[in-house]
């Protein structure tokens, strides 16, 4: 996914004047107004509170929130839940908040395309990240047919598709850019099983040498 474009296929059924809003939050983003965006968000969060208090409550980052905001919609017209973690908690990004929004938003992009069209159980998504000053870690959990271990690694190569598995386990989608941000901080990306099922897939992102910690120490 692209760094600006971070609330696609927004709900029509959310209403005339909801959508404008967004268009009107992404141009504040292309602008990289992050302070009126933030603004935009809260007010957005007031018009639609019930499903946006844990990120209203825990994640302090305008471009974050608004990502997940966005997907949170996405993945209810797909008929799928995306639930914050109740543990995740942003104050002061040590990444880069552009970086967040691609690493996060491919993650649940794969995740809900992996929980697509499943009859046997409700399809869900988790996410979460956490910043602890010295690194930011991310995960997002999904609660479908999972990732084979023959395949962790290729699915993080640039070029590779889901089509290619003749499983047809939807996976990839966007994880080499990930894996590229990843690199980019001298982090890591993971994933591993999810217990009852699915996948879990997490990212640590150091805070770049060199660059004052939350609070300006170094």
């Amino acid at each position: 996914m692209d760094a600006t474009p971070v609330l696609p296929k927004l709900l029509k059924s959310q209403g005339h004047d909801f959508t404008n809003g967004l268009h009107t939050l992404l141009g504040l983003l292309e602008l990289d107004m992050y302070d009126r965006a933030g603004h935009f968000v809260t007010a957005l969060e007031h018009e639609r509170p019930a499903p946006f208090a844990p990120v209203v409550e825990r994640i302090h980052e305008p471009l974050v929130r608004a990502l997940l905001i966005g997907k949170g919609l996405v993945a209810a017209q797909w008929g799928a839940a995306l639930q914050i973690s109740a543990d995740a908690w942003l104050r002061r990004p040590v990444a880069h908040p552009r970086d967040l929004v691609i690493v996060m938003g491919n993650l649940i992009d794969n995740a809900l395309e992996a929980v697509r069209g499943q009859t046997c159980r409700s399809p869900r998504v988790e996410a979460g990240l956490r910043s602890d000053g010295d690194a930011v870690a991310l995960w997002v959990s999904d609660n479908g047919p999972g990732v084979p271990m023959r395949l962790r690694k290729r699915i993080f190569s640039e070029g590779w598709s889901s089509k290619q598995s003749s499983d047809g386990h939807a996976r990839g989608i966007g994880l080499a850019q990930v894996q590229h941000i990843a690199d980019s901080y001298r982090g890591r990306v993971r994933v591993r099983d999810r217990a009852g099922g699915g996948a879990v897939f997490s990212v640590r992102l150091p805070r770049p040498t060199g660059t004052p910690a939350p609070g300006g120490s170094q």
